[in-house]
């Protein structure tokens, strides 16, 4: 597992990314999740996770109580964020009611 360090920069907390997790730009989109903390790059920041999504396999069965984890609470967050904004994907939909 890689790891990153933090660092104070004034009175704010700051994150060392290795190179291979660095992003393009000056600024990331951050969310919180419990106790995590997820950055996207700012520019189409859910693309990213739509195209993990791309990559689940077609017979992926996901249980009720598999919902409190955080990826897929963040997952189903953005599903209908996009969703009423009439992005939604239709593959993802099925992934989660079927």
């Amino acid at each position: 597992m890689e790891t990153a360090k933090l660092f104070m920069s004034g009175n704010s907390q700051a994150v060392y990314l290795p190179q291979s997790y660095r992003f393009s730009g000056d600024e990331v989109v951050i969310k919180r999740l419990g106790n995590a903390v997820v950055l996207l790059p700012k520019e189409d920041p859910w693309q990213v996770i739509f195209d993990a999504i791309q990559e689940f396999p077609e017979s992926l069965q996901i249980e009720h109580d598999q919902f409190s984890h955080p990826i897929l609470q963040l997952i189903v967050h953005i599903f209908f964020n996009r969703w009423w904004e009439g992005e939604a994907r239709s593959t993802l939909f099925l992934y989660f009611f079927n």
